[in-house]
Order: structure tokens, then C-alpha cells, then sequence
């Protein structure tokens, strides 16, 4: 079994889903947010953000293998998988945290 989740990267301008096949909870060493916290790096420095930018950051973050994830036209396209996250410039603010949405395993 698997835990299965979206992951939407929202602007002003844009919005990305992202399907995360496997490991979509939010917490622990392999979980989402320590991950979108990783993604940071490989993205534009804040107060810079741009959603298509920061969703490649996220999947070059998460992809480990074929199929594991991966954009998505829309997140509820996924059967059983659940909004894990949504990010956004306020939530990538050094004193704020990145708050999950909630996952459950399936």
C-alpha cells in the first residue's frame, strides 16, 4: 500500500498539481514537507517565487523513479489520492511554516 497525494504550487498567475505516487505523508524523514522544505533550494531565492518554478523544484526533489511523480492536469483526477499540500509565497516565508494539508494512507 501506498500513500498517495497532490501537491498544488500556487501564484498569482499560475497554479500546478503535482501527483505524488508514494509517500505523501506529511511528515517524517521521507515525508512531504521536509521535502517541499529541500525544494527550496533548487528554486528562486525568496522573496522571488514563481509557481512554475517552485513546482519543478518540488518533483526534482521527490522523483526517485518512473511514475513516482509527476504534474498533473488536476489533482482530482487521482482516485484516493488527498491533498497533502498547498504552497504558496507566504507559506515559504523564512518565519512561517509549511503547512500540510491532510493525507491518509490508502
Amino acid at each position: 500500500m501506498s500513500t498517495r497525494a497532490t501537491i498544488t504550487v500556487a501564484d498569482r498567475h499560475d497554479s500546478f498539481d503535482i501527483y505524488q505516487h508514494h509517500d505523501g505523508y506529511p511528515d517524517g524523514p521521507h515525508g512531504l514537507v521536509r521535502h517541499i522544505a529541500m525544494a527550496r533550494r533548487l528554486a528562486w531565492d525568496l522573496p522571488r517565487f514563481e509557481a512554475a518554478d517552485f513546482a519543478a523544484a518540488i518533483i526534482a526533489a521527490l522523483k526517485d523513479r518512473g511514475g513516482s511523480t509527476y504534474l498533473t492536469k488536476d489533482a482530482t483526477d487521482h482516485d484516493g489520492a488527498e491533498p497533502a499540500a498547498l504552497v504558496r509565497r507566504p507559506l515559504l516565508a523564512p518565519d512561517c511554516a509549511l503547512l500540510p494539508r491532510q493525507s491518509r494512507p490508502l
